[in-house]
């Protein structure tokens, strides 16, 4: 039996369910596991037209501070963006990218990492989880399986809480804003 899930106070099925939202509204949804905790994120669906996409940007994704007082639990709110064919793919590659932030690095799909300031040496002796790749090894691991055991393989930081998304449909894609928080100790 999966999660009970509620969206704006009304409970709308166990999870893997549908749900259908409004477009331009903050909806509210609670998830309530077996063990009696839940989680709370807000999640807002919009249409935005191509060349309005840089005026639509969240205020929130520009001050993340704006949203404390919806998530006073939390000391660091730290935002993200990914763009995308599909809305899982687009929250994703945001979600990707705050983990690499907030760990100082940066981490391409190889798993690789480059030192913070430094976009020319690929440094596979660091990689967690390829330990003294080359660049060639790493190129033929991805060609066999698409690169789907690289990608599956980094896990990042799970201390971070994704709780707000909203997901932008524009042009030919989707655009997804995401703010995660880290809890005060």
């Amino acid at each position: 039996m999966g999660s009970k899930i509620l969206v704006d106070g009304m409970d709308v099925g166990t999870a893997p369910c549908a749900i259908e939202l409004t477009t331009d509204y903050r909806h509210r949804i609670e998830i309530k596991a077996q063990d009696g905790t839940t989680r709370l994120c807000f999640l807002t669906v919009r249409e935005v037209k191509k060349s309005e996409e840089v005026a639509d940007i969240p205020a929130w994704f520009l001050n993340p501070t704006l949203l404390q007082s919806d998530f006073p639990d939390y000391e660091t709110l730290t935002p993200a963006t990914g763009f995308s064919r599909t809305i899982s793919d687009a929250i994703g590659k945001a979600e990707s990218q705050r983990k690499s932030e907030s760990a100082n690095i940066r981490v391409d799909h190889y798993n690789t990492i480059r030192e913070p300031g430094d976009k020319s040496k690929l440094d596979s002796t660091k990689s967690k989880y390829y330990p003294k790749l080359t660049r060639g090894q790493m190129d033929s691991l991805a060609d066999v399986n698409g690169g789907m055991m690289v990608a599956s393989s980094y896990s990042g930081s799970s201390e971070a809480t994704v709780l707000e998304y909203e997901i932008q449909m524009t042009g030919d894609g989707y655009r997804a804003y995401i703010l995660t928080g880290r809890r005060n100790k």
